[in-house]
């Protein structure tokens, strides 16, 4: 019985420094107590209220004059000070929980506790996760086919099904959104037949429950194939002997003069010089033979000039011998010469050849070609593809190889032609191009 009556009297008395209760008759001391004796919170969604109660559990009136929230992430709305509670009242304090942790620090008369601390901690909600799991950095998808935007999200609170992964483009603007499943994972389809060629920058984003959202991007690239036929060649640039022919709509590269040289590149439209088919047609003619033509993708990013040397040189090159001296264009050219250069050239006969910065010696391939320089129109398709080169003439295909050189870089695509002592018309006509709107890789 006397141990049930101490803890009786611990229940209501004051505690003496023994840590027992004082039970002398009249104690009039205050008692306080805090409810809860700390706060935590989690995943709450910006500031969030929260509150402790301040009760007086003893026999005198409890007198508090200080409070005080000292720490990261909380605030409180401090009552007027001092506050007076009755035995077997209390007082609510309100605060205001954001993210960090801090003490609530409360002074009072209570002769056992005079100051009491309650840790406060508030971890409030975080952004969700997001990774982009499919389409690799640079995809090109073709034409016409179906890819799948593949993300895998995480929320510390929303469950995964709850939540959805929106995908956009920066050209197309919004493509869709992805429904999410248990385990994170969310697809959507993207139909290349609805979305515009070129590159593209895909961003997809998740918002949770609180309004925070995160994002990932990818880079891809939309193929098409940009086909621009009856090429404007008037409004092109001509330099040397080169012209528009008004009256029969082609350009004469050069005529019969010896020693001639001209260029003709069209200089408003910019192409990749990894990838394009160029079509054309060509007559070589009405001389006494030589010494040829070529076209050029020259590359933008060194090229100082639209044309090169005269004689062998085609126009595009440079060497011993092509008067006047000028800089190889840079790039690379494919020629149809028509004239046996002994220093450089593989063979007597007429041949194509496909060489880089206009090296006329350095051929990194060739086929023979049957005379091209009979006065008759020949229709030539041109098909690059780094590192596949194509030719044909008149539908025989002289040229089919893969071929280790610079290609990428931004091109004007042209052509050129000379005579020596030597000549020819050398006319070109009914030029299309055909684009490639995302580079090879």
């Amino acid at each position: 019985m006397r141990w049930l009556f101490s803890l009786l009297v611990l229940g209501c008395s004051d505690y003496n420094l023994t840590g027992e209760k004082d039970v002398s008759e009249g104690a009039t001391d205050p008692d306080i107590l805090a409810d809860p004796l700390s706060v935590s919170l989690t995943g709450h969604c910006g500031e969030v209220a929260s509150d402790v109660t301040l009760s007086n559990d003893g026999d005198g009136t409890l007198t508090i004059s200080g409070l005080a929230v000292i720490g990261d992430g909380w605030i409180m709305a401090e009552p007027s000070l001092p506050l007076t509670v009755e035995p077997g009242a209390a007082v609510v304090l309100d605060l205001i929980a954001g993210e960090g942790s801090a003490e609530l620090v409360v002074t009072s008369d209570d002769p056992d506790t005079p100051e009491l601390s309650i840790p406060l901690d508030a971890d409030a909600d975080n952004p969700p996760g997001l990774t982009i799991s499919g389409p690799g950095s640079g995809v090109v998808v073709e034409e016409e086919a179906t890819l799948m935007l593949e993300a895998l999200v995480w929320d510390d609170e929303d469950a995964a099904e709850t939540l959805m992964v929106s995908w956009s483009s920066d050209v197309d603007g919004a493509v869709g959104d992805g429904a999410v499943f248990t385990d994170g994972a969310s697809a959507l389809e993207w139909l290349a037949a609805q979305r515009s060629a070129g590159g593209h920058t895909l961003t997809a984003s998740v918002t949770d429950s609180c309004g925070q959202t995160a994002t990932a991007t990818v880079p891809i690239c939309q193929q098409a194939f940009i086909t621009t036929a009856s090429v404007e060649l008037e409004s092109w640039n001509y330099e040397g002997n080169a012209r528009w022919d008004s009256s029969n709509d082609w350009v004469e590269l050069t005529d019969t003069t010896t020693n001639a040289v001209g260029s003709a590149f069209d200089v408003t439209t910019e192409t990749r010089g990894t990838e394009v088919t160029i079509e054309f047609q060509f007559w070589n003619g009405g001389g006494s033979g030589a010494d040829g033509f070529a076209l050029t993708a020259l590359d933008l990013d060194r090229s100082t000039d639209y044309i090169g040397s005269a004689g062998g040189c085609l126009g595009y090159g440079a060497g011993s011998g092509c008067e006047p001296a000028r800089a190889a264009l840079p790039g690379w050219t494919i020629e149809f010469d028509t004239y046996h250069n002994g220093k450089w050239d593989p063979t007597t006969e007429d041949h194509v050849a496909f060489m880089f910065d206009g090296a006329v010696g350095n051929l990194e391939t060739w086929a023979a070609l049957p005379d091209i320089e009979d006065s008759l129109w020949h229709t030539v398709i041109i098909a690059v593809s780094d590192p596949s080169v194509t030719v044909s003439i008149d539908g025989v295909t002289y040229i089919d190889t893969e071929l280790t050189g610079y290609f990428d870089f931004p091109a004007h695509v042209g052509f050129s032609a000379a005579t020596g002592g030597l000549t020819n018309d050398h006319l070109i006509d009914a030029l299309t191009v055909t684009d490639a709107a995302c580079p090879s890789d």
